[in-house]
C-alpha cells in the first residue's frame, strides 16, 4: 500500500481529497446533533406539560384560604389551566371574593352570601375543579360563579343568590 519513494519516504496510495474528508466530518456532526437536539426538544415539552399542570404560587395579596381549582386540561396542554379563589368575611353574612389567574390577574371580584342565608364564620374553600365553581342559569345561559366550602354551603355572588337554590343549582 505504501510505496518507497527514492528520497526514502512513503507514500500512500489511498488518496482521500479534502472535500470528502470536510464531508464526512459534517456527517458525523450532524450524527450527533440531531439525536440530541430531539432529546433537548422532548425534555423541554415534558417540562411544560409538568409546569402547566403544577399549582402556581398563591398571589400574595390573596387571603391565606384561597385555594387553585385547576380547569379542564387537554393531553398536551401547554399553559396553566385553572383559577385562584380566595374569600375574606366583610360582615357576618357577606365577604369579598376574588377569582385571578394563575399570575394574580382578577377575573372576578364581588360580594358574595351563603345560598343558604346562614353566616359566613371562618372560610374554608373546598379544593376542586373549575366546574364545581360554576352554575348555569337556565333561562339566559349565563355562567355565575359559586364558591363551595369545605364546611358545607355555597356562595354566591349577591345579584345571583335569590336565583339559585341551596345545591347552586338555578332555579326554576
Amino acid at each position: 500500500m505504501f510505496r518507497r519513494r527514492a528520497d526514502g519516504t512513503t507514500r500512500s496510495h489511498c488518496r482521500i481529497s479534502r472535500p470528502e474528508i470536510m464531508n464526512e466530518n459534517l456527517f458525523q456532526k450532524i450524527r450527533l446533533t440531531v439525536p440530541i437536539l430531539l432529546c433537548l426538544g422532548l425534555l423541554a415539552i415534558f417540562v411544560r406539560i409538568w409546569w402547566a399542570g403544577a399549582t402556581p404560587n398563591k398571589p400574595t395579596w390573596m387571603p391565606e384560604s384561597s385555594v387553585w381549582i385547576s380547569g379542564p386540561h387537554t393531553p398536551l396542554e401547554m399553559h396553566r389551566v385553572g383559577e385562584w379563589v380566595g374569600c375574606s368575611s366583610t360582615t357576618q353574612k357577606m365577604a369579598e371574593c376574588w377569582f385571578t389567574d394563575y399570575r394574580g390577574s382578577v377575573i372576578l371580584e364581588g360580594q358574595f352570601a351563603r345560598l343558604d342565608g346562614r353566616a359566613i364564620g371562618s372560610i374554608s374553600i373546598q379544593h376542586g375543579d373549575m366546574s364545581e365553581f360554576r352554575s348555569v342559569a337556565r333561562k339566559h345561559g349565563e355562567v355565575i360563579p359559586i364558591v363551595r366550602l369545605e364546611q358545607g354551603g355555597i356562595m354566591a355572588p349577591l345579584p345571583y343568590v335569590s336565583n339559585l337554590d341551596i345545591s347552586g343549582n338555578p332555579r326554576n
